[in-house]
């Protein structure tokens, strides 16, 4: 999707349907915070993925199923405490005449970590993880589950495979 509006990265999360088996390069101490940059590198490692990062916005390729994709970018913002979140985001593609705003709210109720929000009429899915208690597996399920929604979504409404 490129670069992401700042705006974008002020939405929150819910979702599953991912199957995940702790990899051993991405455990580490519960109470030891994870910076973004290192958390980004190993997942990128972990996928088999290219990381690029441009002005503090990581962006990475997740493989999905059946040799399908979806990029999806993260970047941290304070919340309204001033705690660090980690934002992941993808784009799915542009409202249109006729789209159904009730079906992308019913998504929410099917994701345990991202949600579907519509900012300047472009269809996005997110997830946010509190930086400090950032753990690298449900990082990871996050990640994932946010490629697959935004995937699936662009599927059903566009029939393609844009990001």
């Amino acid at each position: 999707m490129g670069q992401l509006p700042r705006l974008v990265v002020l939405l929150s999360s819910t979702a599953s349907l991912i199957r995940y088996t702790s990899p051993s390069n991405l455990s580490r101490r519960p109470s030891m915070p994870l910076p973004l940059d290192k958390l980004m590198h190993d997942l990128a490692t972990y996928l088999r993925t290219p990381l690029d990062v441009v002005h503090d916005v990581y962006t990475l390729t997740v493989p999905l199923p059946g040799a399908r994709f979806q990029v999806v970018s993260a970047t941290i913002r304070p919340d309204h405490e001033g705690h660090q979140l980690i934002d992941f985001v993808s784009g799915v593609g542009q409202v249109y005449r006729g789209l159904d705003p009730w079906y992308l709210l019913a998504m929410n109720d099917k994701t345990m970590f991202c949600r579907v929000a519509v900012v300047r009429q472009m269809i996005f899915v997110v997830a946010s993880q509190l930086l400090d208690t950032a753990q690298p597996q449900e990082v990871l399920i996050m990640l994932r589950e946010v490629a697959t929604t935004a995937d699936r979504l662009e599927e059903q409404l566009f029939a393609r495979d844009e990001n």
